[in-house]
C-alpha cells in the first residue's frame, strides 16, 4: 500500500503546471545574468520626478498643472473623449473574460512530453 502511495505521489509530481521542464530557469539562474547597466535611467521615472516639481510662479505641481487643464477641457467643452479617459483611469476598463471552448484536453494533466505533442500537433494545423 505504501508503494502504491509513493508511486501516485512521483506521478502527480511528474504531471506538474507550466511550462516543460526544459524551459524553466535552473535554481539560482538569472534571465538576464548582465543585470541593468549602470547609468542607465527609466524614462517614466524621470517624468514622475519632474511632474513632481512645482515650475517658477507657480503654486502647484507640473501633475497638478497637466490635471487641471484635462478637468477643464473635459469640463468646458464636453469633450466626450477626455471625460471617457478620466473614467477609465478610475474605474478602469471593464474586464472582458474569455473562454477556451475549443480543447477536449487539459493542459494541467500533462506531462512534459505530452505537452510537446499537442504543441507539434497545434503547429501542423
Amino acid at each position: 500500500m505504501k508503494k502504491e502511495n509513493s508511486e501516485n505521489t512521483q506521478n502527480k509530481q511528474k504531471k506538474r503546471r507550466g511550462a516543460p521542464e526544459k524551459y524553466l530557469w535552473k535554481k539560482g539562474q538569472s534571465g538576464n545574468p548582465a543585470g541593468k547597466p549602470k547609468g542607465s535611467y527609466s524614462l517614466v521615472s524621470l517624468l514622475k520626478k519632474q511632474l513632481e516639481d512645482i515650475p517658477a510662479g507657480h503654486k502647484k505641481t507640473y501633475g497638478q498643472i497637466i490635471i487641471d487643464r484635462i478637468f477643464n477641457k473635459a469640463i468646458s467643452e464636453g469633450n466626450e473623449q477626455i471625460i471617457k479617459l478620466i473614467i477609465n483611469y478610475i474605474d478602469g476598463l471593464p474586464v472582458q473574460r474569455t473562454e477556451n471552448t475549443n480543447t477536449n484536453f487539459n493542459f494541467n494533466d500533462m506531462d512534459d512530453k505530452e505537452l510537446e505533442k499537442k504543441i507539434r500537433e497545434y503547429g501542423k494545423q
